[in-house]
């Protein structure tokens, strides 16, 4: 018969923790990707209905600001696809029970945050 320590017994539960987190942190990013897929796409048709509606521009001021509105719309829609693409990585990973490698997780981060000051900045 085999005996199970209580150094055993804390390895599984701290496992089993660990697992439930990450499901749970996968589950929360995935959400969040879809968010924002839909949130980039909503500020496209903006851009393009104020960049192609006749009138939405101030009057002489269309070719100051049309290379700008365009920019970030070619910005939100890559953002958007980036988005995309990992809501389908994170349900991947959450239907094999997989974490999120760090270094993806820190590239994520590096990818949003910049994408979002150079539309910012623009």
């Amino acid at each position: 018969m085999k005996t199970i320590t209580h150094q055993q017994d804390q390895e599984t539960v701290d496992a089993d923790i660990t697992g439930l987190l990450n499901a749970r942190i996968i589950h929360s990013e995935r959400l969040r990707a879809a968010a924002l897929v839909v949130i980039t796409a909503v500020f496209v048709v903006i851009i393009a209905g104020i960049s192609f509606l006749p009138g939405a521009l101030p009057e002489g001021t269309q070719e100051l600001y049309r290379p700008a509105l365009r920019l970030m719309a070619v910005a939100l829609v890559l953002m958007s696809i980036y988005e995309a693409i990992a809501w389908h990585c994170l349900g991947r990973w959450q239907r094999t029970q997989r974490s999120v490698p760090d270094v993806l997780r820190f590239l994520n981060a590096l990818v949003e945050i910049t994408t979002l000051t150079l539309v910012i900045w623009n």
